[in-house]
């Protein structure tokens, strides 16, 4: 029965997180922000990922929250780790942000499994992406502001900084999933090496 539980309160926060991207849309939104009050240094998280198909746990999600000191700056870091069932790590993925604003800075995703690496660098509005897969470097830069983005890395902490507005008003701002791979391949003037 818990089992049942854990799978509809997923399902509807999925359905939530649909619903939010559908029915925010009309106010612009500052796409590089603070989540200082989000941040949770200290904490350690995991999470199951079952197969509704199947009902069978596929891996699980490890989050650690660490404040770090990099060439004199402090950082809080998002580390996240996704496992297979036999505890081998297939994915890794770093969120850096300012650690006295709250601002990112710096997010990188490795894909274990085949040769494939994302890293995103903010300056201001702009977002600085740079993709290699197999070989192949594809760079990229994205205007937050003019392009009204919310960077795919934050999207969590975005919903938990507003879910109270999103959930009490019509028209909230919708935040864009700005790494969609395959239309930012061809939307985007792109230099690929």
């Amino acid at each position: 029965m818990q089992q049942i539980n854990n799978m509809c309160s997923k399902s509807i926060f999925i359905c939530c997180l649909y619903m939010t991207g559908f029915m925010l849309t009309e106010t612009a939104i500052f796409g590089q922000e603070s989540y200082l009050s989000e941040l949770l240094p200290g904490t350690e998280s995991s999470f199951q990922h079952l197969n509704l198909e199947s009902s069978k746990i596929t891996g699980k999600s490890h989050f650690r929250y660490e404040t770090l000191i990099k060439e004199g700056t402090r950082f809080v870091v998002e580390k996240n780790e996704n496992t297979k069932t036999d505890g081998k790590v297939f994915t890794r993925k770093t969120l850096w942000f300012d650690a006295d604003s709250g601002i990112p800075k710096w997010y990188e995703e490795e894909d274990l499994r085949k040769e494939f690496r994302i890293t995103n660098s903010y300056t201001g509005q702009i977002m600085h992406t740079r993709l290699v897969e197999d070989g192949q470097i594809l760079e990229f830069k994205t205007n937050l502001s003019a392009e009204n983005a919310i960077p795919f890395e934050v999207v969590i902490f975005f919903l938990r900084k507003y879910l109270k507005q999103i959930l009490q008003t019509k028209n909230f701002p919708s935040p864009f999933l700005s790494r969609c791979w395959p239309l930012s391949w061809k939307k985007k003037d792109s230099h690929v090496q």
